[in-house]
């Protein structure tokens, strides 16, 4: 409540600036944003470096300069927007492109629907197509009430009715355009990961939302309408989109050709102007099956330098505690409520989704404590890790390769070290985005002798060569493969997005297929190598699915050891609400 309570305040006092001082403002914003290296300025060079390839990398980062000047005025103007009187923000419009097209469009009684990219100021061209023709627009709700409500009224004071991102806004934009109205959609903003399809933008493959193809079917003409900064104030421009653009994707279905050319017409207007684009949103995030994350960045060098000094101070203090005394000082912490807050309120929410006992939120909060304060030991012990090991339950004896499951169970660092001491082993190695950590993470599996490959079809083809080597590789059942590539298999009676990479290997190579655990005993570890069996004839989904119902069983043996605070649920299926708000 404070905190929505001071925005509002923050943001009335801001917004009653004049316009020039609150340009200056915003260009010293983005000036900082480039000087600091920020997560917007390292997103804005990739893209621009991704979707600009013809200019000379001096041209790339003079454009990347000014876009983010242009993004910090965005966000000074939107509290003008915000907090001005309506008739003063729309007095500052200069000039009016291509309206007459929009009226012709409107008086054949089909309705219009407006595709509004982020370029320029998208919060002005919000006012005027209210006024001019009462818009129905969809958005996403903020997640704090009362800061959304204030949002909302500042919006809404010309007309333009804002719908929710659910089948009950679509279906009110539907029945606004049948009855000859106006909607607005911004296409360019990535739709959920399993939802939308992959169209070219600016020549890359970006996953793009179905809705305007959808709208269009209904006989509804399509309009580009851009708000753009002028020295003076803005000028509006409205360009029509044809439906279809042949020969644009081969054997492609109308839907396909419809977005292509929303993309393809969006693009036409940010190459007008492309300081003025957001490009400091990450268009790209979602990549189609077996292609590299483009946004993977290291943090800032003295971020990185501060949490380095961090690492080594942690690194080193844990090693001096008597190993008997980890757990009743685990035990102890995870009774405070203020350590690892984040984690604890993720645990709460999935073991309420999973229908577990909550009395596992302590329990679970000290194992992972515990793990984290045990993990500096293992890493630095070497000749006397084998001496750690009390007992080994199973072995690897097959010469076709073996593909060993490493879930966040009890402690996986043991497992991995274990692993790394006994056999030739490459793990399938998702990136921390902690810098600092992921530099060290790599550096001990490097002393362990295990390999490491990323999420991609090189690192998958990489794994199907060590198999057949007869080697082993590593895989984290459980980890959500944020890239296409995966199909929701029930866990815990929940659809949990699960990687095909496993399925495919199994496949591929007929390999043994191990579930590894290390569990601890006193102060020594007990090794599990469990052999899971399974029809290489079965479809993927069923092939999953046993493997996930075997996860489960193991779990549920102790489900104190796994590691509830990983956002598990956190990609939904299409119509399913998100579980971590």
């Amino acid at each position: 409540m404070l905190k929505s309570y001071l925005y509002r305040i923050l943001i009335s006092l801001i917004g009653h600036l004049p316009l020039n001082v609150l340009r200056g403002l915003g260009h010293l914003i983005g000036t900082l944003l480039w000087l600091t290296r920020s997560r917007m300025w390292l997103v804005t060079r990739e893209n621009i470096a991704r979707c600009y390839p013809g200019l000379d990398d001096h041209r790339q980062f003079l454009l990347a300069k000014q876009n983010l000047q242009e993004t910090g005025k965005t966000i000074t103007e939107t509290t003008f927007a915000w907090t001005q009187k309506v008739e003063t923000l729309l007095n500052l419009i200069d000039s009016i492109e291509g309206q007459p097209a929009v009226e012709r469009a409107l008086a054949n009684g089909n309705g219009v629907i407006f595709v509004i990219p982020h370029l320029g100021n998208w919060e002005v061209i919000n006012h005027f197509l209210g006024q001019q023709y009462s818009l129905t627009h969809m958005y996403q709700p903020n997640r704090n009430q009362q800061l959304d409500q204030f949002i909302q009224e500042r919006r809404d004071r010309t007309g333009t009715r804002f719908v929710p991102t659910s089948q009950s806004g679509i279906k009110l934009q539907l029945r606004t355009l049948r009855s000859g109205g106006c909607v607005g959609v911004m296409p360019d903003q990535e739709p959920l990961i399993h939802t939308g399809q992959f169209v070219p933008f600016f020549g890359i493959d970006a996953l793009t939302n179905e809705l305007a193809a959808g709208f269009a079917r209904n006989g509804a003409k399509m309009f580009v309408a851009a708000c753009e900064r002028t020295s003076s104030g803005f000028a509006i421009h409205f360009t029509p989109i044809d439906g279809t653009i042949d020969g644009t994707i081969e054997g492609a279905t109308k839907t396909d050709s419809t977005l292509a050319a929303v993309n393809l017409a969006i693009e036409d207007a940010v190459r007008k102007n492309p300081a003025q684009y957001l490009w400091s949103y990450k268009r790209f995030r979602t990549r189609p099956a077996g292609k590299l994350d483009f946004y993977q960045f290291d943090r800032h060098p003295l971020r990185t330098t501060v949490e380095r000094w961090f690492l080594k101070f942690y690194l080193t203090i844990p090693r001096y505690i008597p190993k008997r005394l980890l757990r009743p000082i685990s035990s102890l912490l995870a009774l405070l409520p203020l350590v690892a807050t984040k984690r604890r309120r993720i645990t709460r929410i999935n073991l309420r989704q999973c229908q577990q006992d909550p009395a596992l939120l302590r329990l679970s909060m000290a194992n992972l404590i515990e793990s984290a304060l045990e993990t500096p030991g293992i890493w630095h012990s070497s000749t006397d890790f084998m001496g750690q090991i009390a007992t080994v339950e199973g072995e690897i004896t097959s010469k076709r390769g073996t593909i060993i499951l490493t879930p966040p169970l009890a402690s996986r660092e043991a497992l991995m070290k274990y692993l790394g001491n006994q056999f030739v082993v490459t793990e399938y190695y998702h990136p921390n985005t902690i810098t600092s950590l992921d530099e060290m993470i790599r550096l001990k599996r490097q002393s362990e002798g295990i390999k490491l490959v990323e999420h991609d079809d090189i690192g998958r083809l990489h794994l199907l060569e060590q198999l057949n080597l007869g080697h082993a590789i590593t895989l984290c059942p459980d980890q959500q493969p944020r890239l296409r590539g995966g199909l929701f298999i029930p866990f815990f009676g929940l659809p949990a997005l699960t990687t095909q990479t496993l399925s495919w290997l199994l496949r591929e190579s007929g390999a043994e297929l191990i579930l590894g655990c290390a569990r601890k005993q006193g102060t020594k570890f007990n090794i599990s190598l469990e052999n899971l069996n399974y029809e290489t004839e079965s479809t993927d989904e069923a092939l999953l699915f046993s493997i996930n119902q075997r996860l489960e069983s193991a779990i549920r043996k102790d489900p104190h050891l796994y590691r509830w605070s990983d956002k598990r649920f956190n990609i939904q299926p299409r119509g399913r609400p998100k579980i971590y708000r």
